[in-house]
């Protein structure tokens, strides 16, 4: 009964109401234009997530003692605002985000912020005028600068739901990020680099949140450290060896499998290796002795080039491409902004090469952006 009123008069005058509604739409558009723009704007979840990322091929042991200072570190320096802290260690190649054990996810759950007694300076008072830290931006900025001088480590400050957001919607775990197409790692590594220095560029150029630096990080595509063995065949021709004889001893080094042990309802492999002195360094693989048919013994290093090398240290592929990305977290609100300039100075500096291509993704959406050398 009493909506009819209204009814009437809307059907009534229902041109007029349509021209209304229209302009209605248009005048809100106005008042959007020219205003910053965000693909999903941040939330403050009461809790941070640190990304880290350390040199290719570290030490599972080195790992857990890095961690474990580092979390002794934030407890420390951040004893009122951090309620607990733990990290995890790579992630296994069954997981939705498989990574490396140079990688490490470090959560830490925040205490209620009136119980925060962080103090930052005052940017427009004198020196010796401090404040408590008031939102979880400046918390995570103070956290960054806090860690940027440890050695060895490359951090991103984000969030648990936000990066899990990022990695399920854009597949990677920065607000923006850049992918790049192509077969040759050096020219991926090469085309990253640009990239990289561009968006740090157009974030320093950009309105920024507060002191937030806009942080942007490439994928690590090289710097494995692996151990190669090649065969010189004028050599063992000369012997009357194959190059298998020979390389079976070198796998001997990682292990051979010869059998299974059942203890109850476990199962452990049963492998035959060398001894751990020809598993130190190259030089000391390089002196195991390799029997020949005439009954002689020489050293490996007389029949095969052995030294270190390095290989890519992660392959990502997307739909059967070979992919490396860059990704970045501006420090503006103006993201959509930050992402068109970025978009224009990628196109007119960066030549891409004939089969190589770049495709802008975030965490609302993929970018309709892609561009084909």
């Amino acid at each position: 009964m009493g909506l009819r009123p209204f009814l009437w008069v809307a059907l009534r005058f229902r041109w007029a109401l349509l021209v209304l509604a229209v302009a209605a739409v248009v005048a809100a558009g106005m008042l959007l234009h020219g205003h910053e723009k965000q693909f999903v704007p941040r939330l403050s979840e009461g809790a941070v997530a640190l990304n880290v990322k350390r040199l290719a091929g570290v030490d599972v042991a080195e790992v857990v003692r890095m961690n474990t200072q580092l979390e002794r570190h934030l407890l420390k320096e951040f004893p009122d605002e951090i309620e607990h802290v733990w990290s995890r260690a790579g992630v296994a190649e069954v997981a939705t985000d498989p990574m490396g054990l140079e990688e490490t996810d470090v959560f830490i759950a925040l205490r209620p912020r009136e119980q925060w007694t962080r103090k930052v300076e005052e940017k427009d008072k004198p020196r010796e005028q401090w404040r408590t830290v008031r939102t979880q931006a400046e918390l995570m900025k103070e956290m960054k600068e806090e860690l940027e001088n440890v050695p060895g480590m490359v951090f991103k400050v984000s969030q648990p739901i936000e990066q899990r957001v990022n990695e399920m919607i854009a597949g990677t775990k920065g607000a923006v990020a850049v992918k790049v197409y192509g077969d040759d790692f050096g020219e991926l590594q090469e085309i990253t680099g640009q990239i990289e220095n561009i968006l740090k560029d157009v974030g320093r150029h950009m309105p920024r949140t507060g002191d937030q630096k806009t942080e942007a990080t490439t994928d690590q595509l090289l710097g494995q450290p692996v151990l190669l063995v090649e065969p010189r065949l004028a050599e063992l021709a000369r012997y009357n060896l194959s190059a298998k004889a020979v390389m079976d001893y070198v796998e001997a080094n990682g292990g051979v499998p010869v059998g299974e042990v059942i203890q109850g309802e476990r199962r452990f492999p049963l492998v035959v290796r060398l001894g751990e002195k020809y598993a130190s360094s190259p030089r000391a693989l390089g002196r195991l002795l390799i029997p020949t048919p005439a009954g002689e013994k020489l050293p490996l290093d007389r029949l095969a080039d052995v030294r270190l090398a390095e290989r890519p240290a992660t392959i990502s592929r997307e739909w059967g491409r070979r992919r490396a990305v860059v990704e970045c977290n501006p420090a503006t609100e103006d993201v959509a902004g930050f992402v068109t300039e970025a978009r224009r100075r990628v196109k007119d500096e960066v030549k891409l090469p004939p089969g190589y291509r770049v495709e802008w993704a975030a965490a609302s959406r993929t970018c309709n952006a892609s561009r084909t050398g």
